[in-house]
């Protein structure tokens, strides 16, 4: 009985010795993890700080000032550059009439005239001069997909 407890007693000491030596070196491989993870860190923060002076310098309104000045080369406008309302060629109506509509309810003391507009397979008769029918008109007058 004396020679199976000393065995199971150098059984268990050789089992927690193994497992302290296990953990051990567990232990040592993820503290250098650790510090190579901390050294990574470090550089890329010093890589970010260096990357945020850069930008500060390449942005500072004196740089951009003569970068400005020697590739785009601006000058002043001048009255011939400006042209006027008149110059804008004007788009031609691609849908129903819905435009003139549009322009004749927002005219002050303009009635509206009747308009037929196409929802599907049926017609039907809107009238009214009112910016919320004018709106509605707009949408119930589009064609093609939508909402």
């Amino acid at each position: 009985m004396k020679k199976v407890m000393l065995f199971l007693t150098l059984i268990v000491a050789g089992t927690l010795c193994y497992a302290v030596y296990a953990v051990k070196y567990k232990v040592e491989s993820l503290e250098a993890k650790k510090e190579q993870l901390t050294k990574n860190l470090l550089e890329d923060r010093n890589a970010i700080r260096v990357s945020w002076a850069e930008w500060y310098y390449l942005n500072t309104p004196e740089r951009l000032q003569q970068l400005s000045a020697k590739y785009l080369p601006l000058s002043k406008t001048k009255p011939q550059q400006i042209g006027s309302i008149e110059d804008i060629p004007m788009r031609k109506a691609t849908g129903p009439v819905v435009a003139s509509e549009a322009y004749d309810l927002l005219k002050p003391g303009v009635a509206p005239k009747r308009m037929d507009v196409a929802t599907g397979d049926n017609r039907r008769k809107i009238r009214s001069n009112t910016l919320a029918s004018l709106e509605s008109r707009l949408v119930t007058a589009r064609r093609g997909p939508g909402p």
